[in-house]
């Protein structure tokens, strides 16, 4: 008599261990799209919160639905989002003087980080697609974390630039992870099935519905 496991019980990692996978590719495809797209090299850094600057902040989600659901951030300050634009554009940061200019790069950059996420997790048989890019400009930015998921903070350099992303992954067994590792979470409820970017002074409107 052959006995079986409950469907729920094969072959479902966990949280964490979505979690982990997700941060190793995300350390690995930060450092291969900055050195191959933009021709930076990045270092890492303490895994902290993204301070105010007096510039403004900058923010670019992406999420990714399917066997592995959940939201990466990319947070970093407007002159290092326009150092960025400008090599995309082969032009200088000082040429880089629209909102739309910044914005459109830095969402691309989004795209191309968390595509080379997602291609990897698909060939470890765990296949998702990507939702389109969300940016968000203001200052004193934060991530509102949502029950079931847990997440990380990546701390990094690119040059004299911090940056940060902040990864948030969901359950998919439907159980309680440990609570989300997500700086600051804001005092209002998300309003989406992804975490809610929060700020007073928000120069764009806080659009993270996926």
């Amino acid at each position: 008599m052959t006995s079986t496991l409950p469907v729920t019980a094969v072959n479902v990692p966990t949280a964490a261990t979505l979690l982990s996978a997700v941060e190793e590719l995300t350390r690995a495809s930060v450092r291969e799209v900055f050195r191959t797209m933009l021709e930076i090299e990045v270092a890492d850094a303490a895994d902290a919160p993204l301070a105010p600057g007096d510039a403004g902040q900058i923010f670019a989600s992406v999420g990714f639905v399917g066997d592995v659901t959940g939201v990466v951030h990319l947070c970093a300050g407007v002159p290092l989002a326009k150092v960025i634009t400008g090599h995309m554009l082969g032009l200088s940061e000082s040429d880089v003087v629209s909102d739309e200019m910044l914005n459109d790069g830095f969402a691309e950059l989004g795209n191309m980080v968390v595509g080379w996420v997602k291609s990897r997790l698909s060939n470890r048989g765990w296949p998702c697609v990507l939702t389109l890019p969300s940016v968000v400009r203001g200052n004193n930015l934060s991530i509102q974390s949502i029950p079931n998921t847990c997440g990380r903070i990546l701390g990094f350099h690119a040059g004299l630039h911090p940056f940060v992303i902040e990864l948030l992954i969901g359950d998919p067994r439907g159980e309680t992870p440990p609570p989300a590792t997500v700086p600051n979470p804001a005092p209002s409820p998300a309003v989406s099935s992804f975490p809610a970017l929060t700020d007073s002074d928000a120069k764009t409107p806080l659009n993270t519905d996926f």
